[in-house]
């Protein structure tokens, strides 16, 4: 598919802002004539009016529900073809007020072909730092009941941790689910509270493959959670102000771990399954202790924001628990703080670095002082088969975040 200019659109991201910062994209003049130019008075041919509509209806499905309504006013054959549509986005930002947006997501539900799938709802219940809303509970349990009785199987929602507290252990009763993704976006202002048991002893919902999760949930209610999932296989996680980060998981195949704050961290992890790994630690965070058994990690990246004296030996048992990897991303971080001499980042003192016997690509990013490059000679000197090797020195500088 082509955009305006004429440049190829590769994924739905891209055609999401085609779609929403073109004006002209569902008008005839978009596309060009076929045949003689204007110049010969030839009659040109509508396009769009030729897709066939489940192609329409696809193409509505990757944006916001804003955008499917305006192109009603196109012709008759749109004025409600986006009540066809498989998906359902709106956001809070999208309206001047509170009620409007309440009120608009009661109508699309109302106007919404009872005939056709709901695959997807998401709500983003969030507009800006001063205009913010704690979504009603009954609204948001109201439209997602009445979602999942049309066969919806990918939630996402970006609410207020309130609202998360109550809305929870409704979801878990929602069978069909299949992707969930849930964002707090209050929660970073939160410093002090007690995580509640959210988990109840049984639910309904044991089929999701995909869950990605920045809400107040602690470790132990996660993996509690996962215990009962038979299909679950990806999992993105930030955790917020937890000390120990211990997951397991009989069939996880993808985990992407976020950790931000000011605390020692120390992670176990226990995936048998395990595939691909993703942690980054944030800010000022000490690697205290790394447990991992991933015996099928073959793609492993790790972003440290900050090497801390004192993290090497956590590092070390890190690299022991991913020695199988294949293809490893590893960024130590800047040194913290910046006037404390160079020290191993990699290795801890009196022991060497593990054999990595199926490593064949490496991106390193640290900063190669004497200690750094002699890590680097031991790192390459215990990958045999090792192909292809990156290098990025990072220089000493202040506090940053990713």
């Amino acid at each position: 598919m082509l955009d305006g200019r004429g440049a190829t659109i590769n994924n739905p991201d891209q055609l999401r802002s085609t779609l929403t910062s073109s004006p002209l994209i569902f008008h005839s003049d978009f596309f060009p004539s076929v045949g003689m130019d204007h110049q010969h008075n030839e009659e040109e041919v509508d396009r769009l009016s030729e897709l066939p509509e489940p192609l329409i209806l696809h193409i509505i499905s990757y944006v916001p529900t804003k955008y499917g309504i305006r192109t009603s006013v196109l012709s008759r054959r749109f004025r409600n073809l986006w009540t066809a549509s498989s998906s359902l986005e709106l956001h809070r930002s999208h309206f001047s007020t509170g009620y409007r947006f309440i009120k608009t997501t009661n109508d699309c539900f109302r106007r919404h072909d009872p005939s056709v799938q709901l695959h997807r709802l998401c709500l983003k219940a969030h507009s800006s730092v001063t205009a913010r809303m704690s979504l009603p509970f009954k609204s948001s349990s109201d439209w997602i009941s009445r979602a999942s009785l049309i066969g919806l199987c990918d939630l996402s929602l970006h609410i207020h941790t309130d609202t998360f507290e109550r809305l929870f252990p409704f979801i878990l009763s929602l069978p069909s689910l299949q992707s969930l993704e849930i964002h707090c976006f209050d929660i970073d202002n939160i410093r002090n509270y007690s995580f509640k048991p959210l988990i109840p002893a049984t639910f309904l919902l044991k089929d999701l493959k995909k869950l990605h999760l920045k809400a107040k949930v602690s470790c132990s209610d996660l993996t509690l959670f996962m215990a009962q999932q038979t299909r679950l296989e990806y999992l993105y996680f930030e955790p917020v102000l937890q000390s120990t980060i211990e997951l397991s998981s009989q069939t996880l195949k993808v985990l992407k771990i976020i950790s931000s704050g000011l605390e020692p961290v120390s992670v176990n992890l226990s995936f048998p399954r395990l595939e691909f790994l993703e942690l980054k630690m944030q800010v000022t965070i000490l690697l205290q202790d790394f447990q991992g058994e991933m015996p099928l990690l073959r793609w492993v990246v790790v972003k440290l924001s900050n090497a801390i004296v004192g993290g090497a030996p956590a590092i070390g048992s890190m690299l022991r628990s991913i020695a199988n990897v294949k293809e490893l991303t590893f960024h130590t971080g800047y040194l913290l703080p910046s006037d404390i001499p160079p020290f191993h980042m990699l290795t801890e003192p009196g022991k060497e670095l593990p054999a990595f016997p199926n490593l064949r690509s490496i991106k390193l990013s640290t900063c190669f002082h004497e200690e750094g490059i002699q890590d680097l000679i031991c790192l390459l000197q215990n990958a045999p088969v090792l192909e292809t090797v990156k290098l990025d020195h990072v220089v000493t500088e202040p506090l940053s975040p990713f």
